[in-house]
């Protein structure tokens, strides 16, 4: 039954990444509230402080153990390059994710989150990365396959 459960899960998350495939994408994104970015997507989060917010993933690098490496592995780890623009103000951030880091997501105030700290206060945290590695067995062919959690808050 937790099989079921997890392969549930997996199977939503799955259909919700897949949905940014076009190159040129643009969505718009809420300050304190966590989204999924996809690679050839760019996100813009418009503030109460009339501040323009603007990430993009350039890369993803990933090195992480799948599947059943994950269960003798330290897990290895995933390069995640986002650019960030805050009012033609620019900021490129590589954060470092580790493989097999279980099914739970992790709330925005952990602080051990890889973070990039920015001008009038703003934060961007990286909060999880999908596939998750421990629920396949290999890595996805392509990198419009993965997905990362982030959140912008102030």
């Amino acid at each position: 039954m937790k099989n079921l459960i997890k392969y549930l899960v997996v199977l939503q998350l799955s259909f919700f990444l897949l949905a940014c495939n076009n190159d040129d994408a643009l969505y718009t994104v809420n300050l304190n509230e966590s989204f999924i970015a996809k690679k050839g997507c760019e996100y813009t989060c418009a503030t109460n402080d009339s501040d323009i917010i603007t990430i993009k993933i350039d890369d993803i690098v990933d090195m992480r153990e799948y599947g059943t490496g994950c269960q003798v592995s330290w897990g290895g780890n995933a390069d995640v390059s986002i650019n960030i623009t805050i009012n033609k103000k620019e900021y490129s951030k590589t954060f470092i994710w580790q493989g097999c880091d279980g099914l739970e997501e992790y709330p925005a105030t952990m602080t051990t989150l890889p973070k990039l700290e920015m001008e009038n206060g703003y934060i961007l945290k990286m909060m999880k990365m999908y596939p998750l590695s421990e629920t396949q067995e290999t890595a996805p062919i392509s990198e419009k396959d993965y997905g990362v959690r982030l959140i912008i808050l102030k």
